[in-house]
């Protein structure tokens, strides 16, 4: 044994002092009971919803197909547990939605609080018991996992199950057998149910036999490895039917709807082979693949990449983890790289495969770059290893005060995010108004604050502020960090970007200015003057047909529809003087509102869709102008349509017709 080996066997396996055990145990605590609080009081993020409706579906009626929404394609019955909890709940009488959505979420709180104890098993078992207190510390401290742990989403779960199949697969290869074959299987099979991306397990499980320091190896080791390997394939197999609840198991190639060219080539080459899955589990990773090709959002440093960046997961990960523990796991990496220590030891070697396939292939391969959580299952794999680089560091008291100070540095990074987790950034991000000149989306709003910035703004004292307008009004506006940066229409709020700081923010995820007249008036000469147009005279005619109404007059406007029916209208205004023109949406579905103007091949309308509480000015100049308005159809198709709002000026008289085009 080398001199380092013997270091390391000196200060690593140490017992481990009790402090520290009682320390990972309340900062355990601490996570779980933050993402428990978030979980009561956030609202539902943007993509919750599609969970539990595409695996209520599947309880209740099997449906199991993936076009008739968008989403649909991705989804995995591993939400199916946080559905159950919801239903629960809800036959025992309790219809209040916050306490419902709990109820769902409280699935994903106990993978949160698995996850933790997983990964505890796991250092112990590659470094020892100290690295195994680091790391589940360290881990806990990170609110990524407390954030995700406190929604209904699958990252947690499969975060876990990449834990628990990196565990298992270490138990077989050390000592084969049919038992640890069936748990190997389950793991797998659970990393299959949670998410597609499980696929990447497979070339590091291929590889554990080779890199993982066994013992000795025992007579027939390589049959029964082989055993365990087949017991664990054929179990993982089981699970998935199981989670799909058999449906389309065995389906012929040739009949499943495949989009992507990896799976249409193999179902045109083997038409006939029915594959012992289930047939949405395919059609899930073929539409993945689809839809990863598409253009994405991907929001970065200011700047949008339709096509991704290779730096998009660690930029976040330097920005999203907790400023010291950033600094003691890369101290941890560097550590166990120069130590030697990597290299001596199999199964950290094994870890480091997992998590540098997962990497890899998210930064390079992967193009829906729209949030940190797609490489959350190598949060808790990076401090295990890290934890095995510190734990052969020599105990100093330096080295406790430095703990000590780590710790206490990031329990503040936390509080100072309690309750709201996603939106998450270190403390080198300063100030946090200006969170979104880096980072935007999923990173720092994922919805959660919709149905509770109401309240905010109430608290703060900022009841009448204008949240979220349609476009920039005078007085005080309160905007969504994700509308601000343009992810939905990139031109909406450019303006406002590039000429006007926000004041500051309000739970991070919604920015507020106070706007001045001075600065209004620029703002409406500059993006929504309108001059009069030819297309105006050929749509509307005659400006002397139209109705004259009085300076500031007020016109009531309803629209009512049947189900499944929309209409489209033109309206027509001249006006003497330059004038401002409104609609404001009071009540009801939403309306395609815009402006006609002169185009190469004719009249083209250049539209917004005005949402109840909204309002759409128009500085006009004097003469005719001409509006598009189309009715937005409801989601819901067998409910009617109906809009009701009102049609004003600022000043100085306007006559106005509205017609059917």
């Amino acid at each position: 044994m080398d001199e380092q080996t013997k270091r390391h066997a000196s200060y690593a396996m140490q017992p481990v002092p009790n402090h520290l055990r009682w320390l990972t145990l309340l900062v355990s605590l601490f996570c779980v009971s933050q993402a428990l609080y978030s979980a009561w009081d956030q609202g539902w993020g943007f993509d919750e919803g599609i969970h539990v409706e595409w695996s209520r579906r599947l309880l209740r009626t099997g449906q199991d197909e993936r076009e008739s929404i968008a989403n649909f394609d991705s989804k995995t019955p591993a939400v199916v547990p946080n559905v159950m909890m919801m239903n629960a709940v809800q036959g025992a009488g309790i219809r209040a939605e916050p306490r419902r959505r709990f109820a769902a979420r409280l699935f994903t709180v106990a993978c949160l609080a698995a996850l933790l104890y997983a990964s505890f098993r796991l250092a112990r078992t590659v470094f020892g018991e100290r690295a195994a207190y680091l790391a589940t510390t360290a881990a806990a401290l990170d609110p990524n996992l407390s954030a995700n742990g406190s929604i209904v989403a699958v990252d947690v779960a499969y975060a876990l199950a990449v834990v628990l199949t990196a565990s298992a697969a270490l138990a077989l290869v050390r000592e084969p057998s049919l038992r640890r074959g069936v748990v190997l299987g389950l793991a797998l099979g659970l990393s299959f149910t949670a998410k597609f991306s499980a696929m990447l397990l497979l070339p590091a499980l291929a590889l554990a036999p080779f890199v993982v320091a066994a013992r000795p190896r025992r007579e027939h080791w390589l049959r029964d490895l082989l055993a365990g390997t087949a017991i664990a394939a054929a179990v993982a197999a089981a699970l998935i039917c199981a989670a799909y609840l058999f449906i389309g198991v065995g389906t012929r190639l040739a009949e499943l709807p495949f989009a992507s060219r990896p799976f249409a080539t193999l179902a045109r080459l083997f038409p006939g082979v029915r594959l012992p899955l289930p047939a949405s589990f395919l059609t899930g990773i073929d539409h993945s693949i689809v839809r990863d090709k598409g253009i994405w959002p991907v929001y970065i440093n200011g700047v949008f990449h339709p096509g991704g960046v290779w730096y998009y997961f660690p930029y976040h990960w330097i920005l999203k983890t907790p400023v010291l523990v950033l600094v003691a796991e890369i101290v941890g990496f560097i550590a166990l790289v120069r130590g030697g220590l990597l290299l001596r030891n199999g199964p950290a070697q094994f870890v480091a495969v997992i998590l540098l396939v997962h990497l890899a292939f998210f930064s390079f391969l992967f193009n829906t770059q729209i949030g940190y959580r797609f490489v959350l299952t190598c949060v808790p794999l990076g401090y295990l290893l890290a934890a095995g680089g510190l734990a052969e560091l020599a105990p100093r008291r330096a080295t406790s005060i430095a703990a000590a100070v780590i710790l206490a540095v990031a329990l503040l990074e936390n509080v100072q995010y309690w309750g709201n987790p996603l939106a998450f950034t270190n403390a080198a991000v300063w100030p946090k108004r200006s969170v979104w000149r880096l980072m935007a989306g999923a990173n720092v709003d994922y919805g959660q604050d919709r149905e509770r910035i109401g309240r905010w703004l109430v608290k703060a004292g900022m009841r009448n502020s204008q949240l979220d307008p349609l476009h920039l009004l005078p007085g005080h506006n309160t905007i969504n960090l994700n509308l601000l940066v343009g992810l939905g229409d990139w031109a909406r709020f450019r303006w406002l970007r590039e000429h006007i700081p926000n004041a500051g923010h309000i739970g991070y995820t919604h920015l507020w200015w106070v706007i001045d007249e001075e600065t209004y008036d620029r703002y409406m000469d500059e993006q929504r003057a309108r001059t009069p147009s030819v297309a105006a005279t050929v749509l509307c005619g005659d400006p002397s047909t139209l109705t004259r109404y009085p300076p500031r007059k007020r016109l009531p406007f309803t629209l009512e529809e049947p189900p499944g029916q929309v209409r489209s209208f033109l309206a027509c205004v001249s006006v003497r003087k330059q004038t401002d023109l409104a609609l404001q949406s009071d009540e009801g579905g939403a309306l395609r509102f815009g402006y006609y103007q002169d185009g190469p091949s004719g009249p083209t309308c250049l539209r917004e869709e005005i949402h109840e509480g909204q309002v759409a000015w128009h500085r006009l100049a004097a003469g005719l102008h001409a509006f598009c308005l189309e009715e937005v159809p409801n989601a819901r198709k067998f409910l009617p349509y109906r809009f009701r709002g009102t049609w004003s000026v600022r000043a100085n008289g306007w006559d106005f017709a509205l017609r059917e085009p």
